[in-house]
């Protein structure tokens, strides 16, 4: 009971954090003047107005104001613009374009706030300007969604997008790119896509090494520490460069595999207690941390690191406990 508390006052801590960065926002857009007016224009009707409005405002539309407004995607939109779809035979109705409308917006991400996978797909959302509604799932408490929706691995970290559910973080964020164009994740060269996807699987299979020393102890920790240090040797000398980003001066989809060393490595060398990336061993990747998490749709979107860090120790703590149990 008591733990149930302590999780409600966490959740409410958040969203007071969460509002009060919204009102910070909504004040730098003010002070931008013109700026922040341009921008409120460029965002999505549907996230501006909300779902139950926009459907009421398409309800009272005729097929074409449908289809030439913002609410569809550039596909529907040019073929929208052709006088000569609009004939006295043409077949396409209001309902099906408001259908095509409500695919093309409906957008759920079921993950946890605390995950830096989740927080992938976040970024991935919030580069793209895309609409989405977050479902907060209990880990320990798997909602039946996620079991139907991800009946597999049964995990977190599942966008479901016009009702077709997509699982895995890198693979939803591929999917994301394909699926909407604007502000590119991927290089369109097939050989610098094919580099890129190169380093996200560094990031998937050699990460790993830095969850191990969080939740070991011991020779296991020594091993994971070394593997950790080898990995982010190589980022350094072969992945990163001289660069800003990995992609170069915008940030990519390997700058978001890589995303999570901005903060929750730091939680981790804080909890364990062992350094790993310092600034005079690594400066390149270092440097990086530093400048992916001052992007604003980043910085916008991290978790509190206080609340993360209580977090994460009660996580180790408890890892720890089982394996000596265990053992």
């Amino acid at each position: 009971m008591a733990q149930s508390e302590s999780q409600k006052k966490q959740r409410d801590r958040r969203k007071k954090r969460k509002r009060e960065k919204e009102d910070q926002n909504q004040q730098e857009e003010e002070k931008d003047g013109n700026g922040g007016e341009d921008e409120v224009l460029r965002r999505d009707p549907f996230e501006v107005f909300g779902r139950d409005i926009m459907l009421k405002i398409l309800r009272n539309l005729d097929a074409r104001s449908v289809a030439l407004s913002l609410l569809v995607s550039r596909g529907w939109h040019s073929v929208a613009s052709s006088d000569r779809l609009w004939s006295s035979k043409t077949r396409i109705m209001k309902d099906d374009l408001c259908d095509h409308v409500w695919e093309f917006h409906f957008n759920e991400l079921h993950g946890a706030w605390a995950s830096p996978f989740s927080c992938r797909v976040v970024w991935a959302l919030k580069l793209k300007g895309i609409p989405y509604e977050n479902i907060e799932e209990d880990l320990p408490n798997k909602s039946k969604l996620i079991l139907q929706y991800n009946p597999v691995h049964k995990k977190i970290r599942v966008l479901v997008h016009g009702r077709k559910p997509i699982c895995e973080s890198m693979i939803i964020i591929e999917y994301i790119d394909e699926t909407w164009p604007q502000n590119p994740l991927l290089p369109s060269d097939p050989y610098q896509r094919a580099l890129t996807r190169f380093w996200v699987k560094f990031a998937e299979d050699k990460g790993f090494a830095v969850w191990t020393l969080f939740r070991s102890s011991g020779e296991e920790q020594e091993k994971a520490k070394n593997e950790s240090l080898e990995s982010l040797r190589t980022i350094e000398e072969h992945g990163l460069g001289n660069k800003k980003f990995f992609g170069g001066e915008e940030i990519g989809i390997v700058d978001i595999a890589f995303g999570w060393m901005s903060l929750w490595l730091g939680i981790i060398e804080e909890i364990v207690g062992v350094k790993l990336l310092e600034a005079h061993l690594f400066p390149r990747l270092y440097a990086w941390t530093k400048n992916f998490k001052e992007v604003h749709v980043i910085k916008q979107n991290l978790p509190d690191c206080h609340e993360l860090l209580l977090l994460f120790k009660g996580v180790r703590e408890q890892a720890l406990g089982s394996s000596s149990s265990s053992s």
